[in-house]
């Protein structure tokens, strides 16, 4: 009987484990997918300033496992065009971030296949003409950021095919009337940036008649005209406004108090009279106005620190810690941590500077990010590729960032 029993065990050890091995593979297959946990927060893979091309593409392969991922962040990531080609595998990716990257036309050729993209970043790389033509069946593109590259007027005919585009980031004097023109299909266009552009008081008139829907429109750092606002005074949705460093003055100023919808004025580095200050409070319906750094007349400033007093107008930039050095962008200047950032802040200021921000109300710390949290995403890298210090402060854009070192500094201080 013992014997009998014995050979039973032998019968039924194999098929047991040949049972079990579904189960066994199934926990391995677990494991595989958890160790080491992907970093998605709301539908967003975030692989932020990985430097290592094979563990980027190892978390990309790994993420269209994972359902219903929207976007993929690879900001100031090393990655490959087959790592790109594992995006095909998505089947709800509509978000595509990739700015501070090494992207290069063969990973533009790829990402043109992605023909779903809505949402898709390309700021701070160093794409051209000829990789931004693989994107022209990109037709449900509704976001295009593309700060600092070597895209301009020759892509035009690119531009055409993005119809259903609503916001437009463009920096760079590499772009003019041109640009605007290949856009004027786009008629659903609500927000559009044209920083240091090359545009004129032509292309203005030609955004009034496009874009009916414009709410947000920043011409910063252009040479644009008294005259050319004329022209946006006659964009009835529109509600912000950035003029900073354009030179405009009263005059032009003047030509906007009776627009119906603008809310915000932005006047940073301009320069303020009392003129223009005077006017600023005739509008019908502005709200607020920002002028940091602007250069005011004593006049001008007592007439707009009067009316934020009165409640009248919202005036941001009047009183708070103005920037204090000059951006350095070399890499090997860069804090790598946000405790190094914090420290490396609060050595900058001066004692009266940080008496200011000791003083500061925890909710009131957001009054910092024009000044001195636009100074930290410019000295510290975090517009130039300086992923090590955005993983550290576990944000995806540079202005979490620098919101979270003004609060890294603030918390040091108490």
């Amino acid at each position: 009987m013992k014997r009998a029993t014995g050979f039973l065990w032998l019968l039924v050890l194999p098929l047991a484990a040949t049972a079990l091995q579904p189960l066994a593979n199934s926990w391995a297959g677990e494991e595989r997918l958890q160790d080491p946990p992907l970093p998605i927060k709301d539908g967003v893979l975030s692989i932020l300033g990985e430097k290592n091309e094979q563990s980027v593409h190892a978390q990309i392969k790994a993420g269209a496992r994972v359902e219903h991922l929207k976007g993929v962040a690879l900001d100031g990531s090393h990655v490959l065009p087959a790592s790109l080609a594992e995006l095909k595998e998505y089947k709800h990716l509509t978000e595509l971030s990739l700015p501070f990257t090494n992207l290069n036309d063969e990973g533009l050729r790829k990402i043109g296949e992605l023909t779903n993209l809505e949402y898709l970043s390309l700021a701070s790389t160093k794409i051209d003409n000829e990789g931004f033509s693989h994107l022209t069946q990109l037709s449900r593109l509704q976001a295009l950021i593309l700060g600092a590259t070597r895209v301009d007027d020759q892509s035009a005919e690119v531009f055409r095919h993005f119809k259903a585009l609503k916001k437009l980031h463009f920096y760079g004097e590499r772009v003019s009337d041109a640009l605007i023109d290949a856009l004027r299909e786009a008629k659903g266009m609500s927000d559009l940036c044209l920083y240091r552009s090359g545009v004129s008081g032509t292309g203005v008139a030609t955004l009034s008649k496009s874009f009916p829907a414009l709410a947000r429109l920043s011409l910063e750092k252009t040479q644009l005209s008294d005259s050319a606002l004329r022209s946006v005074a006659t964009m009835d949705a529109l509600e912000f406004l950035n003029l900073s460093e354009t030179g405009v003055t009263a005059v032009g100023i003047r030509e906007l108090k009776n627009h119906k919808s603008l809310t915000c004025i932005v006047l940073s580095r301009s320069i303020i009279d009392d003129d223009m200050a005077g006017t600023l409070q005739e509008f019908k319906r502005l709200k607020s106005v920002v002028v940091y750094g602007a250069k005011m007349s004593d006049g001008a400033r007592k007439l707009l620190a009067d009316a934020d007093q009165r409640g009248k107008l919202k005036v941001t930039g009047l009183n708070r810690i103005e920037a204090l050095w000059e951006p350095a962008s070399e890499p090997h200047t860069w804090p790598r941590t946000m405790d190094a950032a914090a420290d490396r802040l609060l050595q900058e200021l001066s004692a009266e500077s940080k008496a200011q921000l000791k003083a500061t109300k925890a909710q009131d710390l957001v009054n910092y990010h024009q000044n001195l949290g636009r100074t930290i995403r410019n000295s510290y890298g975090l517009w130039m590729g300086n992923g090590e210090l955005m993983k550290d402060c576990r944000a995806q854009h540079p202005d979490d960032a620098s919101s979270r070192i003004v609060e890294a500094a603030w918390q040091k201080l108490q």
